[in-house]
């Protein structure tokens, strides 16, 4: 079977190059630079789009519960509670730590 797919894509490979007067390495090279451009770019506008939001994160849970006695809480739910708070949040109203203090309560007890 391995050799058939070989066979299949040598012989894919050449009709290509001869179909389109151009080497195979040619083509590839430019599909990898073209999509390492894309790639850089994409990862670019993340990055801009990022160091302009606010965002919250497991270490705020962490945060406040050492604030008011880590013991009390569990970490382990700190993600759970993280995503259920970004889900439900009121987007007119946005996030405060009185919501991060809320989920803490409510969903992080012992």
């Amino acid at each position: 079977m391995e050799s058939k797919v070989k066979e299949l894509t040598t012989a894919i490979l050449k009709a290509v190059n001869v179909k389109i007067d151009t080497p195979v390495r040619v083509i590839i090279e430019t599909v990898l630079e073209k999509s390492f451009y894309d790639l850089e770019k994409e990862v670019a506008k993340l990055k801009e789009e990022l160091e302009r939001s606010v965002t919250w994160s497991v270490e705020d849970f962490e945060s406040k519960a050492n604030e008011r006695g880590a013991e009390q809480y569990d970490s382990s739910k700190f993600p759970d509670a993280l995503e259920g708070m970004i889900g439900a949040h009121d987007c007119e109203y946005g996030i405060t730590w009185v919501h991060v203090e809320h989920w803490l309560e409510q969903e992080c007890k012992k």
